[in-house]
């Protein structure tokens, strides 16, 4: 990543710049970008998931992570899941990230 592209605002949606956030899984964000581009919004949510699984140590790149999560879930198409589930994966986002901080 370029000295120019890290004063980017950060992709997950902080209104930080991507040096002062999400810095440690930039790649990874761009990876989102990419997705969410193509309104693949899907494959985005199954991505985030996958990294946030593998673990990530910077407690404030994990929750730009789940801030992109939570973001593509919220722009998934209303038939992808039942609005009950949809809203329970929020809901278990939103506490992991609380529990980070």
């Amino acid at each position: 990543m370029s000295d120019q592209e890290v004063y980017r605002l950060c992709p997950c949606g902080s209104g930080k710049k991507i040096k002062f956030c999400c810095l440690p899984v930039a790649n990874e964000l761009a990876r989102v970008d990419e997705f969410v581009e193509r309104e693949q919004h899907d494959k985005a949510v199954a991505f985030l998931e996958g990294v946030l699984k593998k673990g990530v140590s910077d407690k404030g790149a994990r929750t730009g992570l789940r801030l992109a999560l939570i973001d593509n879930l919220m722009r998934m198409p209303a038939e992808t899941e039942q609005p009950a589930i949809f809203n329970q994966r929020i809901a278990e986002e939103v506490q992991q990230m609380l529990r980070d901080t």
